[in-house]
């Protein structure tokens, strides 16, 4: 892959505190709606909907907020799969 995300964020505490302060303290981030089942491994156990958010999301509450490249050399692996 030419590029991967390693799920890090980092975040000007000041800037994170205004954000906080105009949303009535919570950050203002889309919900995502997935269908699963209490067993993932059995599709006939009882569905349900998982909700989630994506901090990934979140850098665009940031004004100014960017990506920076890391080169691939300075990370290890850490799965074999």
């Amino acid at each position: 892959y030419k590029y991967f995300n390693t799920n890090n964020l980092w975040v000007d505490l000041v800037a994170l505190k205004s954000i906080f302060e105009k949303n009535g303290g919570s950050i203002p981030l889309p919900v995502m709606k997935n269908a699963k089942t209490v067993d993932p491994r059995d599709k006939a156990s009882q569905p349900v909907l998982q909700l989630e958010t994506a901090m990934g999301a979140a850098i665009s509450c940031f004004e100014g907020a960017t990506a920076i490249v890391i080169p691939r050399e300075r990370f290890a692996p850490v799965k074999t799969t």
